[in-house]
């Protein structure tokens, strides 16, 4: 570790968590957690998150971003180790004694799955996102986001947690736009230039619609489902389901007739084939078919070619 078990007690109990975990009454007498360990003070706090780092019942593993978990079972108190953290990680005591150590690997396996694909994803960037590629589910990079900020699988977590969760998936896609900004200029096909600015766009559209639902479910819990806030963040949803919806529509609308738009919404992929088994029957002249195929996406036929690139 880099740091020594004075060095990680003193900065966790000088830190989030004492606010989080021992002001909420973990550490006294719980029935899902436990005895009363009589910490009521930071100090108190301190001498235990030593103790537990000592203790030779204490059962550890490493993490692979660098930190570790400690957990003594005896006492049901574990300690976070997060060395990139300012506070060094936190104290706290799991509702679900019997499953933590197995809970914690599986999250720890689960990350490491997230980062092996992310970095996956960067290095195949400018080889996929112009070819078959398809826009990808912005919501797992928001629970990705939400993941990080729970200290146990199965935590709920608190609005400032949500909204600091909201705050770095927002960089996050930020940064993964800017890579797809970079492979559309270096892209010299026309109509890869095309799909690489409506995949983005609608991966753009998506995280914002996803945004919308979390900062309106926030409102709603913070000033009331009926307060004119909440009804204003509702209608912002609205609108982001509806620009979502038209990027969407108009990439199945082009997989019609280009198998490099690769279908991955059930509806309009249905529609896709509707339009494809239509088309293959009809002897119109091409101007009617193109009428009829926006008619049936109900798109425009500039619709995503720009998205900001």
């Amino acid at each position: 570790m880099q740091h020594s078990p004075d060095e990680i007690a003193r900065a966790i109990a000088n830190g989030h968590g004492f606010d989080k975990h021992v002001k909420s009454g973990q550490f006294e007498d719980d029935k899902r957690r436990g005895d009363d360990t009589g910490i009521r003070s930071r100090s108190d706090y301190e001498n235990k998150i030593k103790e537990i780092l000592k203790d030779d019942q204490t059962s550890s593993f490493a993490r692979h971003n660098g930190g570790a978990v400690f957990y003594n079972e005896k006492q049901n108190i574990a300690v976070a180790y997060d060395p990139k953290s300012e506070d060094l990680g936190s104290c706290f005591r799991p509702t679900s004694k019997e499953r933590y150590v197995d809970r914690c690997l599986e999250r720890d396996a689960n990350d490491r799955d997230v980062e092996r694909k992310k970095e996956a994803q960067a290095d195949r960037l400018g080889a996929t996102v112009g070819s078959a590629s398809k826009p990808r589910d912005q919501a797992e990079v928001l629970k990705a986001a939400q993941d990080k900020q729970r200290d146990t699988p199965d935590q709920k977590l608190t609005p400032e947690q949500r909204r600091a969760a909201l705050q770095e998936a927002s960089a996050a896609v930020a940064k993964d736009q800017a890579q797809q900004k970079k492979a559309w200029e270096a892209e010299t096909d026309p109509k890869k230039k095309e799909q690489i600015a409506l995949k983005a766009g609608i991966e753009q559209a998506d995280f914002k619609r996803q945004t919308a639902r979390e900062n309106a479910d926030l409102t709603a819990q913070e000033k009331g489902a009926q307060s004119p806030q909440t009804l204003k963040a509702k209608s912002e949803v609205r609108a982001a389901d509806k620009a979502y919806n038209q990027g969407v529509a108009e990439w199945h609308k082009r997989s019609v007739r280009d198998n490099s738009y690769e279908p991955f919404d059930k509806k309009w992929s249905n529609e896709a084939e509707r339009a494809k088994a239509r088309e293959s029957k009809s002897k119109d002249p091409q101007e009617k078919k193109d009428a009829a195929l926006e008619r049936q996406f109900n798109t425009t036929a500039g619709h995503g070619k720009g998205h900001g690139m």
